[in-house]
């Protein structure tokens, strides 16, 4: 944390070991368990947050009719994200020729736009629970926000949905503006009122097994020789919703191919039981060490592949960068250390690798590394945008997809005037067509087909790669 946080009672810094240290006054680290500490330090960072949430309030300029407030709703634990949407604003507001100024201690960024000034406002809540209080609290305060944007995942952006959807009075609901939550239906929750910039999963998957088709095209490999393993988290939904969206497109692409799991890893699918889905019960555990159930999966599913070497394989693995990092490196071993070595080569030579947008460019080389097999995955946005100058890689394309937001909203704040309200605006965001664009830019509040970054890695990492951008991204 940096200096902007202070009590409102004066010097103390809410990031300071007194803050939270009555909680562990009574124990020491040589006596205390180890679950017992691990506990107290969620609940100290919980209790940090949420002192970090009420003092930036306390220092929110008050609602005015005069301007127009957007809710950024990231949570309080990631105060990069805050920065690097300050960065995209900046970028989309130096387009449009707009002056911003910012207010660190308050987590604000105001936009001189005339002749209403839109003011970005940092809601730094954690957990759902904290964030359907604070939309609730926006939705009937004096001068509700305009907009919501938010937030970096489907389970967040369901909590800010649902509040928006209970709103009293739907006139006054804020539009939401999703950024990187990918899960099809969430769409529809707070309706008419709801637009993704990001793709959906129904869109990555597609996208995505378009490309293997042409891959496998370009290899001589006849469909018929295709098989998948299609797995999935059953407590992440968005892996859960992805996982049956591959399903759907492997399945127009290649017809039925996707593989019955064992018994241990069926049935536990929440939306098909009984439906073709390797499930895993969770993705918790460590960074590094595959967890025992993935270790299971590994082994089972190479066991399943051994039976016909011959085919090629496809893998799905939509889930999240950490547990897709574990999931590969038990794969990578349980090939290394196979029982017939010809077989475990073979295995390797005709597997590929699928995921979503959770397993993107930059988190990828930084944390996965290399996968056993080729691999394709998805972006949202052009990864290595040269137009983003930024001191860390990873932030180009949050900062890309905020950028494309805030310009967005701008444009469309822009031509209302002073009658912006969230009525108007979504009004306006429905009919909103980019520059140089024939089309509106969303259908029914998701994005037009035709966007998105394609990333083809033949060798399992990245001393080659191919990256396949729309002709309006070249």
């Amino acid at each position: 944390m940096t200096d902007l946080w202070h009590s409102a009672a004066g010097d103390q810094r809410w990031d300071s070991p007194h803050a939270t240290s009555h909680l562990l006054e009574s124990t020491t680290a040589d006596t205390m368990p180890v679950s017992k500490r691990i506990l107290l330090i969620a609940l100290g960072a919980v209790v940090l947050c949420a002192g970090i949430a009420a003092v930036v309030a306390s220092r929110w300029i008050s609602p005015s009719a005069d301007v127009s407030e957007v809710g950024v709703v990231f949570p309080g634990t990631n105060e990069r994200r805050w920065v690097d949407f300050v960065a995209g604003v900046k970028l989309a507001a130096k387009r449009l020729d707009l002056d911003v100024s910012t207010r660190r201690e308050a987590h604000e960024c105001l936009v001189e736009l005339s002749p209403k000034p839109v003011l970005f406002r940092w809601y730094p809540d954690v957990g759902t629970g904290s964030i359907h209080r604070r939309v609730t609290g926006a939705c009937t305060q004096s001068q509700p926000p305009v907009a919501l944007v938010g937030a970096h995942n489907s389970v967040l952006t369901l909590a800010i949905a649902e509040a928006l959807a209970d709103c009293p009075d739907p006139d006054r609901a804020p539009v939401l503006l999703m950024t990187e939550a990918t899960k099809d239906d969430l769409i529809d929750i707070h309706a008419e009122r709801s637009f993704r910039f990001g793709f959906n999963n129904s869109h990555q998957a597609k996208t995505v097994v378009d490309r293997l088709v042409t891959y496998f095209a370009d290899e001589g490999f006849a469909k018929a020789k295709v098989r998948a393993i299609i797995v999935d988290v059953v407590d992440d939904p968005f892996s859960v919703d992805l996982a049956h969206r591959y399903n759907k497109s492997l399945t127009q692409a290649f017809g039925p191919i996707a593989v019955a799991p064992p018994a241990e890893f069926a049935g536990r699918d929440p939306l098909d039981p009984d439906g073709p889905y390797w499930s895993l019960t969770t993705s918790t555990g460590r960074y590094e060490d595959p967890n025992p159930e993935e270790w299971d999966l590994a082994r089972a599913t190479i066991d399943r592949m051994a039976e016909n070497p011959r085919n090629r394989w496809v893998l799905v693995l939509p889930v999240t960068t950490t547990p897709f990092r574990r999931f590969t490196h038990a794969l990578e071993e349980t090939l290394r250390t196979w029982s017939d070595p010809d077989v475990s080569k073979m295995v390797r030579e005709h597997l590929v690798l699928l995921s979503g947008d959770s397993t993107n460019y930059h988190s990828f080389r930084e944390v996965v590394g290399r996968t056993p097999a080729p691999f394709i995955f998805f972006d949202h946005v052009n990864p290595i945008d040269p137009s983003i100058v930024t001191d860390s890689d990873r932030s180009i394309p949050t900062r890309s997809l905020n950028r494309e937001v805030a310009f967005t909203l701008l444009s469309a704040l822009k031509r209302l005037g002073k009658d912006a309200t969230p009525t108007t605006l979504a009004e306006e965001l429905e009919h909103y067509v980019p520059p140089g664009a024939t089309e509106t830019m969303f259908q029914d509040g998701d994005r037009r087909e035709g966007g998105g970054a394609i990333v083809v890695v033949p060798s399992g990492d990245f001393s080659s790669y191919e990256m396949i951008l729309p002709p309006h991204w070249q």
